[in-house]
C-alpha cells in the first residue's frame, strides 16, 4: 500500500465531542455528535451494555431512504463478531470481527441500500469471550443528499471504507487458503479513502486501521510512517490511537534506550486518559524487551503488574498470555519450577475456556522448562502435544499463531540434535527458515540463526556455522540487545575454540562476558565464566586460569546447573593437571564424576544419556592419563572398566522374572512394541511415507518404551539409580597362557591400549581419536565394498590401511607376543573401533591377516565378558541338548513387488545345517518363516538360533533396527530390537547372517546399540553377527563350515569361526581372499565357554 501524503494536523479540530469515562471496566460513550442533523427522537439511538454474552444479543433497526446507521462496539476484554441480517428473510448481509487486541472502538455502517428492516446481532467469538464487557451503540443519522456538507460526505465515505475493511477482515479470518487478496483489498480501500477523502472525524481511525493492515502485510516502513503520523496527534489530544501508535514506534525502534523511552511514554499517556488495559499493553511490551535484555527482575515485576491488571479487569485472554510471559521470563531467569508453575496455571485457565492457542503456548513453555531441567522425555512429550493441538486448529487460527508453530519446530530440531539425528534436524531447519522468511519474521530469523549455527557445527560445516552466527551477532548488535549479542558471542567462542582458533575464541568469550555481565542471565554468565577458565588454560595461562576459577566457583555453584557444574569441575581438574597438582586434579575429577552420576539417573532415556556420557568420557580420559603418567597401569585399567558397558553388565547378570512384573507395565510394554512395529511397517514398506514426523513419532514411542524398561529394571533390582557404585571393578585377570585380551580407550587428547596376558598387564599409548578416526573410517568403507566396485587405487589403499592400522592398534602386541602360542585374542573396543573388524589387519612381522594366527572375539567390557561366560555356564545343559532353530529365505506374500529381495542362497545355508544336525534342527523357511511361527517355536529351548534373513539397520533410531520375516496378510513380519531385547531367550548361541547385524549407534561408555546387543540383552551368551551387507554364497559356505567345525570337531566357538573364515579365505576355486567375503563376521562373548559335540577340550 502507498503511504498517504497528507498530514493529520487538524484531525482533532473537527467537532468530535467524544468523552470517555471508566465505569466498572466498561467504556461508556456519553455523546456522539457529528455536527449535522440528528433525529430528535432519542429512541433512534440505542445503547446496549453487558458482561455476559453466552447467547447472541440482537437489536432490530429501521432505516428510511434518507438515513444511515452507525453501529459502534466498545470492547477491551473480549473478541466479538457483529453480523447484519435482513429481517424479512434472515439473509446475512455482512459480518465483521471485533478484536480486543486493537483496544479501540469498532464500527459497522448500515445504509438503506443494505436493508430497511434489519437485525444486528452481537456474539462472542469463543467461550472465553462470553465473559467480556462490552457496549454497543446504534445511532441513526438523517441525511438530506441535497443539503449534505462536504464534511458530512467525507465522513460517510470514510465510514464506508472502515466498515468495508472490517468485512474484509472477517473474510480474511474465515479464509482457508490464500488470504493475501483480502489484505490487498483492505489496503487499497484505506489508501484510497485517506488519499481521496478530505480529513474528517473518522480519518484518525482509518489511519490506525491502515497501520494495522500494513502490519499484517509485514510492511515495516509503512507501519513506521503511519505510526509517526498518528503519534503526532497526541500533541493536541491523547487518544487510544496515539497511545498504540507510540507503542508501535517503540516496537520498531532499533535503539534499546529509545524503545524503552517510547514504551514508557505510551504507558504514561494511558495513565493520563485512565486506560489501565492500554497501560498493561505497553507494560507487557516493555517487559518482553527487558526479558530479552536479561533484566529479569524488572521484567518479572512488570509482568506481575500486567497480570494483576488483566485479572482485575477480567480480561481472560490477555490474562493467559500474562501467565505465558511470566513462565517465559522465569525460564530465562533460571527459575524453572516457577516457569512450570506459571505454564501449568495458563494451561488450566486455557483448557477451562477452550482457548486452544493458549493451551499450545503453555505446552511449549513446559517443554522448554523441562528440557532445561534435563528431563527431555517430558519435554518431548509436551512438544508432541503442542504440535498435535496446533495441527487441528482451523487454518485462520494457525495463521494467527504461526509464531508458536515456528518455535515448536525449533525445539523439535533441538530434540533431533540431542538424538544425534543431524540430517533430520537440518531438514527441519530448512522448513523453519522458509516459514520465518515467508512471514518476514526478522527477530525469529535472528534467533533461529543460533540454532542454524548449532546444526551446522554438528554437521561439521564450520564455515557455514561461522557465517550464520556472525550474521546473527550483527543483527543483535544493530538492535542493541546485549543479552542476545552475548549469547551469540558465546556460541562463536565455542566454535572457534573447537577449531583451534584460540585468540578469536578468547576474544568472543571476553565479549560474551562483557555483554552478559550487564544482564541478569546468570546461568549463561556462569557458562561463559567456565569457558573463560578453559580459554586461559588452553592459552597456557594456567596460573591465571586457576585464579579465575577460584573466584567464580561459588557463582557457578549457585547459578549453574549440574551439567555446567560438572564441566567446570572437569576444567578445574585440567588446570590442576597443568600445574602438576595431581591431588587437586583428582579431587576435581571426582567432584565432576559425582555430579554426573547424580544427573544420569534422571535422564530417562538411553540415547539422551549420550550428551552426559560424552562429558563423562572426557573426565575418564583425564583420570586415566593421570594414573598412567604415575605408573598406575592396573588402576588405570580399572577406571576404564568402571566406565564401560555398566548397563549391559547389569542386564546380563539380571535373572528375568516377567511373571512378577505388574500387569500394567507388561501391557504398556506390549502396546509400545505394537506401535513401534506399526511405524516400522510404514517406514520400510512404503518409502513414499518416510517423513520426518513418522521418524519423530517412532522416537517418541521408543523414548516411552525406554522409560518403561527403566521402571522394569528398577523393579527387578537391576539398577539402583540413586546410589551409584563408586567402587572400582576387580583387576582383570587371565589364567590361560594361550589367551590375550586387548582393551582400548580412544580419547580426544590421548588414547591407550592395555594388553592383558596371564603374566600381567602392560599399557601402550596410541594416537588420539582425530588421528585414528580417518584411518578407521577409510578401512571400514574399503573392506565393506564389493571387490568388483573397488578401483585399483581403492585396492591399494585397502592394503595400506590394513597394514597401517594393524601397526597402530596391534604393533605393540606383536613385538612382545609369540602368536604361534596364542589361541584367541579378545578385543574390547572403544569409540571408532566399534564396528571395525580386526581379522584382516596385518602386521609387519606376520604373514597374512591377523586371523591366520589367532581366533578373535569381541566384548563390550571385561565385566560384561565375565557375566556372559557365567551365563553360558548356567546354560551349559543347552549345549548338550543341541537343538537348533534355523530361519531362512523369508517371503512377502502380500505385495506384487516386495521391498526385500528373496535370499535363495540361505536355502542352501539351511540345508547344510540340516545335513550336519539331522532331526535336531527345525527349519522355518519360505512361507513358514513367519514371526508368528518363530515366537511359537521359541517356547521350546534351543541351544542355537540361526537367522538367515534380511536385517534392518537404523543407526539414528535403533528402535527401527531388527529382522525381516515372511509376511502374509495378517501377521507382523518385523522383529525389532525393543521387542527382541525384552524376549526371554536362553539360547547359548545366536548366529545372525543377516546384513549389518553387528553395527549400530555408539553411545559413549555403553558401546554399540546393535542387533547383536539386543540378543545379548534378551539372554544369549554368544552372538555372531555381521558388519556389512554380506555376500550370500560365501556366507552360506562360511556358516556350513562353521557348524561343521563347531559340532563335528567340537572346537570352541571362536576357533570354529576362525577356521571357517580361513577356509573361505583360502578357497582357490572361488577366489574369496578379499576381506569382503569373510571378515565381516564377529563373535561377541566368551571364546571357550561354549563347546558342542563330543567332550573334546580346546588346548
Amino acid at each position: 500500500m502507498g503511504t498517504p501524503t497528507h498530514q493529520l494536523n487538524n484531525v482533532l479540530m473537527f467537532n468530535l465531542a467524544v468523552r470517555t469515562a471508566r465505569l466498572s471496566g466498561i467504556v461508556l460513550i456519553v455523546s456522539l455528535i457529528f455536527g449535522r442533523a440528528v433525529l430528535a427522537d432519542d429512541s433512534a439511538r440505542r445503547l446496549v451494555t453487558g458482561a455476559d454474552l453466552s447467547q447472541p444479543r440482537s437489536i432490530e433497526i429501521a432505516l428510511n431512504p434518507n438515513s444511515y446507521v452507525v453501529i459502534r462496539v466498545a470492547q477491551r476484554t473480549a473478541d466479538y463478531q457483529l453480523a447484519l441480517y435482513r429481517s424479512s428473510d434472515a439473509t446475512l448481509i455482512r459480518q465483521v470481527n471485533l478484536s480486543a487486541h486493537k483496544a479501540v472502538d469498532e464500527l459497522m455502517l448500515v445504509e438503506a441500500s443494505d436493508c430497511r428492516q434489519c437485525r444486528v446481532e452481537l456474539m462472542a467469538d469463543s467461550l472465553i469471550d462470553q465473559r467480556g464487557t462490552y457496549q454497543m451503540t446504534v445511532e441513526t443519522v438523517a441525511v438530506t443528499p441535497s443539503s449534505m456538507s462536504t464534511n458530512s460526505r467525507a465522513e460517510l465515505e470514510t465510514l464506508r471504507a472502515i466498515s468495508q475493511v472490517g468485512e474484509l477482515n472477517h473474510k480474511l479470518y474465515q479464509a482457508q487458503d490464500d488470504d493475501t487478496n483480502y489484505l490487498a483489498l483492505a489496503s487499497q480501500l484505506l489508501e484510497s479513502s485517506l488519499t481521496m477523502t478530505p480529513q474528517n472525524a473518522h480519518t484518525l481511525q482509518a489511519t490506525f486501521l491502515a497501520l494495522q493492515v500494513a502490519g499484517m502485510q509485514r510492511q515495516t516502513e509503512v507501519v513506521t510512517e503511519l505510526a509517526q503520523q498518528i503519534a503526532a496527534t497526541a500533541d493536541q489530544r491523547i487518544s487510544l490511537y496515539s497511545i498504540q501508535a507510540v507503542y508501535e514506534l517503540a516496537r520498531q525502534a532499533d535503539n534499546i534506550a529509545n524503545k524503552h523511552a517510547l514504551f514508557r511514554r505510551g504507558m504514561a499517556d494511558a495513565i493520563t486518559v485512565s486506560e489501565p488495559l492500554l497501560y498493561a499493553k505497553g507494560a507487557n511490551y516493555l517487559a518482553i524487551s527487558l526479558t530479552r535484555e536479561g533484566r529479569f527482575e524488572d521484567s518479572i515485576t512488570l509482568f506481575k503488574d500486567v497480570y494483576e491488571i488483566y485479572s482485575r479487569e477480567q480480561h481472560l485472554a490477555a490474562l493467559m498470555f500474562a501467565l505465558h510471559n511470566l513462565s517465559w521470563a522465569s525460564q530465562r531467569s533460571g527459575d524453572l519450577p516457577k516457569a512450570i508453575s506459571y505454564a501449568a496455571q495458563q494451561k488450566m485457565v486455557a483448557e477451562e475456556n477452550q482457548a486452544q492457542s493458549s493451551v499450545i503456548w503453555s505446552l511449549y513453555n513446559m517443554a522448554i522448562a523441562y528440557g532445561e531441567l534435563g528431563d527431555h522425555f517430558e519435554a518431548d512429550q509436551f512438544l508432541d502435544q503442542a504440535l498435535e493441538r496446533y495441527s487441528v486448529l482451523p487454518e485462520s487460527e494457525q495463521r494467527d499463531n504461526d509464531g508458536i508453530y515456528g518455535a515448536i519446530l525449533e525445539e523439535r530440531a533441538e530434540s533431533l540434535l540431542r538424538l544425534g539425528d543431524v540430517a533430520s534436524a537440518r531438514d527441519l531447519a530448512i522448513l523453519i527458515k522458509a516459514h520465518y522468511e515467508q512471514g518476514n519474521f526478522q527477530r525469529n530469523l535472528a534467533h533461529f540463526g543460533m540454532l542454524e549455527g548449532k546444526i551446522a557445527i554438528a554437521a561439521e560445516r564450520f564455515d557455514d556455522a561461522r557465517d550464520v552466527l556472525t550474521e546473527t551477532l550483527e543483527y543483535y548488535q544493530k538492535t542493541e540487545e546485549g543479552r542476545s549479542a552475548g549469547l551469540a558471542h558465546f556460541r562463536l567462542a565455542e566454535l572457534e575454540l573447537t577449531q583451534g582458533n584460540l585468540i578469536l575464541g578468547s576474544t568472543h568469550n571476553a565479549a560474551a562476558l562483557k555483554k552478559l555481565s550487564g544482564t541478569e542471565d546468570y546461568f549463561s554468565l556462569a557458562k561463559a565464566f567456565s569457558q573463560a577458565v578453559e580459554v586461559l588454560n588452553v592459552l597456557g595461562a594456567h596460573t591465571d586460569a586457576a585464579a579465575l576459577a577460584a573466584q567464580v566457583t561459588n557463582f557457578i555453584g549457585t547459578h549453574g546447573r549440574e551439567d555446567v557444574e560438572a564441566e567446570f569441575a572437569y576444567r578445574r581438574a585440567k588446570v590442576a593437571q597443568q600445574l602438576k597438582q595431581t591431588d587437586a586434579a583428582l579431587l576435581w575429577l571426582n567432584e565432576a564424576k559425582r555430579l554426573l552420576e547424580e544427573k544420569l539417573p534422571k535422564v530417562k532415556r538411553r540415547d539422551l544419556r549420550q550428551q552426559y556420557l560424552a562429558l563423562q568420557k572426557s573426565l575418564f580420559e583425564l583420570n586415566i592419563g593421570l594414573l598412567v603418567d604415575q605408573g598406575q597401569t592396573e588402576k588405570a585399567l580399572q577406571v576404564v572398566e568402571s566406565f564401560k558397558a555398566r548397563t549391559l553388565k547389569e542386564t546380563i547378570n539380571q535373572v528375568r522374572n516377567t511373571q512378577a512384573l505388574p500387569s500394567a507395565l507388561q501391557q504398556t510394554r506390549r502396546l509400545l512394541h505394537q506401535q513401534i512395529l506399526q511405524s516400522a511397517t510404514t517406514w520400510y514398506s512404503d518409502p513414499s511415507r518416510r517423513e520426518v514426523s513418522l521418524l519423530a513419532n517412532t522416537r517418541v514411542l521408543s523414548t516411552e518404551l525406554e522409560k518403561v524398561e527403566l521402571d522394569i529394571a528398577a523393579l527387578q533390582g537391576k539398577v539402583q539409580p540413586n546410589s551409584p557404585d563408586d567402587s572400582l571393578p576387580a583387576i582383570p585377570q587371565l589364567n590361560n597362557p594361550s589367551e590375550l585380551m586387548a582393551f582400548y580407550f580412544i580419547g580426544q587428547q590421548r588414547s591407550w591400549m592395555w594388553l592383558l596376558e596371564s603374566t600381567g598387564i602392560s599399557v601402550f599409548e596410541l594416537p588420539a581419536a582425530n588421528e585414528l578416526l580417518p584411518l578407521v573410517h577409510s578401512l571400514k568403507q574399503q573392506v565393506s565394498l564389493h571387490p568388483r566396485h573397488r578401483t585399483a587405487g581403492n585396492a591399494y589403499q585397502q592394503r595400506q590401511d590394513l597394514l597401517s592400522l594393524g601397526e597402530l592398534l596391534l604393533g605393540p602386541i606383536a613385538k612382545q607376543v609369540d602368536f604361534s602360542k596364542i589361541s584367541n585374542l579378545t578385543i574390547i573396543p572403544d569409540g571408532p573401533l566399534h564396528g571395525l573388524t580386526f581379522a584382516p589387519l596385518q602386521l609387519a612381522n606376520l604373514d597374512g591377516p591377523l586371523l591366520a594366527h589367532t581366533a578373535i572375539s569381541y566384548a563390550p567390557s571385561y565385566q560384561a565378558l565375565v557375566a556372559l561366560e557365567q551365563r553360558a555356564e548356567r546354560n551349559n545343559s543347552l549345549a548338550s541338548a543341541m537343538n537348533v532353530l534355523v530361519v531362512a529365505d523369508p517371503i512377502d506374500l502380500t505385495l506384487e513387488k516386495s521391498p526385500f529381495e528373496r535370499l535363495p542362497a540361505t536355502v542352501y545355508e539351511a540345508q547344510q545345517i540340516r545335513s550336519i544336525l539331522g532331526d535336531r534342527v527345525q527349519v522355518l523357511m519360505g512361507e513358514g518363516a513367519t514371526k508368528k511361527n518363530l515366537l511359537k517355536a521359541l517356547s521350546h529351548r534351543y541351544s542355537i538360533l540361526h537367522f538367515a534373513t534380511h536385517g534392518l539397520l537404523n543407526n539414528q533410531t535403533p528402535a527401527l533396527s531388527g529382522l525381516v520375516f515372511s509376511r502374509n496378510s495378517t501377521d507382523a513380519h518385523f522383529w525389532l530390537t525393543p521387542e527382541i531385547s525384552s524376549t526371554d531367550l536362553q539360547a547359548n548361541l545366536v548366529v545372525l547372517s543377516a546384513c549389518e547385524s553387528s553395527i549400530g549407534r555408539e553411545v559413549a561408555g555403553e558401546g554399540l546399540l546393535s542387533l547383536s546387543r539386543a540378543f545379548i540383552e534378551a539372554g544369549a551368551s554368544h552372538v555372531i553377527g555381521t558388519l556389512w551387507k554380506v555376500q550370500d554364497t560365501a556366507t552360506a559356505q562360511l556358516t556350513s563350515r562353521f557348524y561343521s567345525k563347531l559340532l563335528d570337531d567340537s572346537l570352541a566357538v571362536s576357533v570354529a569361526l576362525q577356521m571357517a573364515q580361513l577356509e573361505v579365505y583360502n578357497d582357490q576355486q572361488n577366489d574369496w581372499r578379499d576381506p569382503y567375503y569373510w571378515a565381516g563376521f564377529q563373535l561377541q562373548g566368551g571364546w571357550q565357554t561354549l563347546t558342542y559335540g563330543s567332550d573334546k577340550s580346546t588346548e
